[in-house]
C-alpha cells in the first residue's frame, strides 16, 4: 500500500516537472524605446548682434528677437528691415528663414543717427517669414511700438519688452539655427492617388535624402537602397521599386519588377538662398499629406 502511494507521488512529481519544463519562461515586457532628445545647431557669433537686438513678447511666454541691419551709406530707411529674426521662449530662440529681399517699407525718410537712438524707433516695415504650413506668414511694425505677427487670417500683437528685462533674457537665452532642418525636394503622384515625396537635409552640402510613399495622410518613410544623381536625372531605389526622374524628357517613372508607371510631377520645390519658394504643394506636404504631422517648424505661427 505504501509502495503504491509512493509511486503515485513520484508520478505526480514527474508530471509537474514535465509541465514546468514545457512551459516557456515568461519574458519580461520589452522596455519602451527611449525618445531621442532633439539636437539643435547653435547660432554662432550671436554676441556680435546682441547689442542691436530688440525683444517683443505675446505675454504668454513666447518671444520674438530681431536685429536691424543698417545701411549707413544710403542714410535712408530703404533696406533697414530686420535681417535676423529669432522666435522661441526664454530658454531657446530659433532663427527664422527670411526670403532674400522679402521686406518692404510703407514709408521712407531720413535716418536719425543720433547716438543711442536706434532706427527701430521710427521704422515702418513688414517682413515675410518662411512657414511652409501657411500661405501667409509675416511680421509688420507700425510707426508706434507694437509689432504684429500675421498667420494667414490671424493677427497677433507683440509688445516691446523693457530694455533691462530684454537684456537679461537675451544674455541668458540659447540661440539656434532654424529648428526645422529638412527641405522639400520633389513631389509626384500616380493616377490612383499614391504620392511620392522626397526631402533632403537643409544643409546643401549633405547628401541626405528620404522618400515617403502613400495616400494622403498615410505617407510612410521608405528606406532608400541607392541614390543616383547626374546630368540625365535622378534615381531613388527602394526595396519595393525605384523612382526615376528623367530631366531631358521631363518624365517621372515608378519602376517595379520590370514594370514602369508614369507619374504626374507636381513640384520640384525651387530654392533660393536656402529658402524654398512658397507654393500650394508646399502647403500640401506640410498639411494634408501628413509627412511632418506633429513636428514643430519653429516659426511664430507654431505657437500663435
Amino acid at each position: 500500500m505504501l509502495l503504491k502511494h509512493a509511486f503515485k507521488l513520484w508520478l505526480l512529481g514527474l508530471c509537474l516537472a514535465l509541465v514546468s519544463w514545457a512551459s516557456p519562461t515568461p519574458k519580461s515586457a520589452p522596455k519602451p524605446p527611449q525618445s531621442q532628445k532633439a539636437v539643435f545647431e547653435p547660432y554662432t557669433d550671436i554676441e556680435a548682434v546682441l547689442p542691436s537686438m530688440y525683444l517683443y513678447t505675446d505675454g504668454k511666454g513666447h518671444y520674438l528677437a530681431l536685429s536691424i541691419t543698417l545701411d549707413l551709406d544710403s542714410r535712408t530707411l530703404n533696406g533697414h528691415y530686420p535681417r535676423l529674426l529669432f522666435w522661441g521662449d526664454k530658454n531657446a530662440l530659433f532663427a527664422q528663414r527670411i526670403p532674400t529681399g522679402d521686406g518692404s517699407f510703407k514709408e521712407h525718410g531720413k535716418m536719425d543717427t543720433t547716438p543711442g537712438l536706434h532706427p527701430d524707433a521710427s521704422l515702418s516695415y513688414y517682413v515675410n517669414v518662411w512657414d511652409p504650413s501657411r500661405e501667409n506668414s509675416w511680421i509688420a511694425r507700425p510707426n508706434e511700438g507694437d509689432l504684429h505677427v500675421v498667420c494667414d487670417e490671424q493677427k497677433t500683437t507683440l509688445t516691446p519688452v523693457p530694455a533691462e528685462e530684454a537684456k537679461a533674457i537675451l544674455e541668458k537665452a540659447k540661440f539656434y539655427r532654424p529648428r526645422f532642418m529638412r527641405m522639400p525636394h520633389f513631389l509626384a503622384r500616380d493616377n490612383k492617388g499614391t504620392y511620392y515625396y522626397i526631402d533632403r537635409s537643409a544643409k546643401k552640402e549633405e547628401k541626405d535624402f528620404r522618400i515617403f510613399i502613400g495616400k494622403r495622410g498615410q505617407l510612410k518613410h521608405t528606406k532608400l537602397k541607392n541614390i543616383i544623381q547626374d546630368s540625365a536625372g535622378e534615381v531613388y531605389s527602394t526595396p519595393t521599386g525605384s523612382l526615376r526622374i528623367v530631366i531631358d524628357k521631363n518624365e517621372v517613372l515608378w519602376i517595379r519588377q520590370k514594370q514602369q508607371e508614369t507619374l504626374v510631377k507636381l513640384d520640384e520645390f525651387g530654392v533660393m538662398n536656402g529658402v524654398p519658394y512658397q507654393t500650394s504643394n508646399l502647403s500640401l506636404v506640410f498639411g494634408e499629406l501628413g509627412v511632418y504631422a506633429g513636428q514643430k517648424v519653429g516659426t511664430p505661427c507654431d505657437d500663435l
